[in-house]
């Protein structure tokens, strides 16, 4: 059976990959860019110092994951600066935002290889590295097989697995069990995530819990330089600012009508709008307008100007900032199915009260903590996702008071970056 399972999975794997690639292209572009590295193509020329002499090879799925790992990566590369490091990752946002980060004297970055056993293995065989880092979660049977063959160590930081990937994983159960004990040592994020580990066949002698390193972020070191400069430009100094970070689709026309009610009883309201996927950005833009708002966007921001309604965010790299000039947070992929939230540390770092929807299985151990200790704001509907707002709104007593219980949750949680070093640095003294 687990013989069958592996042919079904390397005859399928590939033109899924590739169908899908093609159905995402269609509405994103970007990812044509860079595509022969997908099927293991990388420019002989870029990745030359690195072939059988990586160090480190380190994989992110997006750019959450990378934005979580940047300090560490930082810290690595800080510590062993002779050290050959490759970051790889799979989505465009991320391609691009690693590379504005490191130029490639430093570390090289490519898309990781579909796991389709010929490519992955020779990918793999080319690099040979020392040690395989994954960031949160990846299971590839291939592509564990491969960095066994030229005995790589395999850990996985930050590791979760909630319920929803739980019950996909057991759908093999064996396949992924067998490849899952190829791992050397998983630092996990919560008890929860362990137990799902050890449920899906993971020897339990080789895992831990260590904590969230998303609760251990850095401001950005020009945080007030440029928050001033948009705070400018958008006439930000009477005003109260509600920041909608990371929605999806549907997300953003709730929250637009939202807003409009709002705005009825308080026409001091700026809506700063961020889309998780940048190529919804000409939709939204237009979505909003369709409901006669006055809508800016940062792409075309040029003076200051008093009168917007909404301000589209149509870039990346920037919601820090914009976290920092901002009075009420919403966190998407919360008000709607199968996304299960985005990252609420973002928003409790800047001191901000904190409101999502009902689905957030993704932070469910973060979400709970904030909870119990009224740090965050959870809409059960729509009428309540307004009555939310309205209340934060009209009591700035209340607004400062659910910011710095969020913040101090967000300061209660950090150390696990610095106990995720330690245990990588033993394994690299070992390797």
């Amino acid at each position: 059976m687990n013989y069958l399972l592996k042919i079904l999975y390397n005859l399928l794997l590939l033109p899924l990959a590739s169908f899908r690639l093609i159905y995402k292209s269609y509405y994103d572009k970007s990812y044509l860019k860079y595509v022969k590295e997908r099927y293991g193509f990388c420019n002989t020329k870029d990745i030359s110092k690195y072939i059988h002499n990586t160090d480190i090879l380190i994989h992110v799925v997006s750019l959450g994951e990378f934005i979580a790992s940047e300090k560490l990566i930082c810290s690595l590369l800080s510590k062993y600066p002779k050290y050959n490091i490759v970051v790889t990752c799979t989505t465009p946002t991320a391609r691009a935002k690693i590379d504005s980060k490191f130029n490639y004297n430093q570390v090289f970055c490519c898309y990781l290889p579909y796991d389709n056993y010929y490519i992955i293995n020779k990918f793999i065989k080319k690099l040979s590295p020392k040690i395989t880092i994954f960031v949160e979660k990846e299971i590839w049977p291939n592509l564990y097989s491969a960095l066994k063959k030229v005995n790589s160590k395999i850990i996985i930081i930050n590791a979760t697995l909630n319920i929803k990937s739980f019950n996909n994983y057991n759908k093999i159960h064996k396949l992924i069990a067998k490849s899952i004990n190829q791992v050397d040592y998983i630092c996990a994020q919560s008890s929860d995530d362990l137990n799902n580990f050890v449920k899906l066949g993971y020897d339990k002698d080789n895992i831990a819990v260590y904590g969230n390193i998303k609760y251990d972020l850095d401001y950005p070191t020009d945080l007030d330089y440029e928050s001033n400069i948009y705070k400018k430009k958008l006439a930000l100094d009477d005003r109260l600012v509600i920041i909608a970070a990371s929605t999806h689709a549907d997300e953003e026309d709730i929250i637009l009508k939202t807003f409009i009610k709002l705005k009825q009883k308080n026409n001091n309201l700026l809506l700063i709008l961020v889309p998780r996927h940048p190529h919804r950005f000409d939709e939204i833009y237009e979505l909003s307008k369709k409901y006669n708002l006055h809508t800016g966007r940062y792409s075309k921001l040029q003076g200051a100007t008093e009168t917007l309604d909404v301000f589209l965010l149509d870039t990346i790299g920037k919601l820090l900032y914009f976290y920092n000039l901002s009075d009420i947070a919403f966190v998407g992929g919360s008000l709607v199915p199968n996304i299960g939230c985005h990252n609420i540390l973002e928003p409790a770092m800047f001191k901000l009260p904190i409101v999502i929807g009902n689905n957030y299985f993704n932070y469910k151990d973060i979400i709970t903590r904030f909870n119990n200790n009224f740090g965050i704001n959870i809409a059960e509907n729509n009428i309540d996702l307004n009555n939310i707002f309205l209340k934060l709104l009209n009591n700035k007593e209340l607004r400062l008071q659910q910011g710095n219980t969020a913040f101090n949750e967000f300061k209660k949680g950090q150390g696990a970056l610095d106990k995720t070093l330690k245990k990588l640095e033993f394994l690299l003294k070992t390797t």
